[in-house]
């Protein structure tokens, strides 16, 4: 399989696996999904930053980003929607189908996927061939129990060692990381990652 390229736009489709029964909920769930976009864009093109606290939900501040996902297709139910990512953003995205589906703890709420139940959030690319090799890489990384950003730095750095980005590297702010976890969090609040 030939390396991607960090100027290509993927196609992927998202579910969240959640019975919405609010306008209110469901806004809420997908401004904090593109408020992950929104961060990752970020910190991925500032190297340096002193922001402890990205305003990544607020409208000034996304607006910039408003392109980071890209609507192609809706479908009715929880929510399902065909998009267009950068290839980081897709690949962080995919990341959180990992990391959601696997029994972690978010701000001392376990989380635990039994039988065949769904995880929270579903994130698969349309070409199958990268959606293998991706499955493959993050497949062996350690998701560290209530560390969402232990987990990211393993994802990232299992992802840039396994030459699926070619000679490319994902490089983000130094604090990059902590500012990522946080809009992850709360995204995982919103989507009902307890029980």
């Amino acid at each position: 399989m030939q390396a991607i390229d960090f100027t290509e736009d993927l196609d992927l489709e998202i579910k969240i696996n959640e019975k919405f029964d609010s306008i209110y909920s469901l806004s809420y769930a997908l401004i904090d999904l593109q408020a992950v976009a929104n961060s990752v864009s970020y910190i991925t093109t500032h190297r340096e930053d002193r922001v402890e606290k990205l305003p990544s939900t607020v409208r000034t501040f996304g607006k910039k980003y408003k392109d980071e996902l890209k609507l192609k297709r809706f479908s009715e139910g929880s929510f399902v929607a065909t998009v267009t990512a950068g290839v980081v953003t897709g690949l962080i995205l995919k990341f959180l189908d990992k990391y959601f589906g696997s029994a972690h703890e978010i701000h001392n709420h376990t989380h635990i996927h039994i039988g065949e139940s769904k995880p929270p959030i579903q994130v698969n690319f349309q070409d199958h061939e990268l959606e293998k090799r991706i499955n493959e890489v993050l497949d062996e990384i350690e998701i560290v129990n209530d560390d969402i950003e232990k987990s990211l730095e393993n994802a990232i750095n299992a992802v840039n060692g396994s030459g699926v980005l070619g000679n490319q590297q994902i490089v983000y702010a130094s604090n990059g990381l902590t500012v990522l976890a946080r809009d992850i969090e709360r995204l995982g609040l919103h989507i009902n990652t307890s029980v």
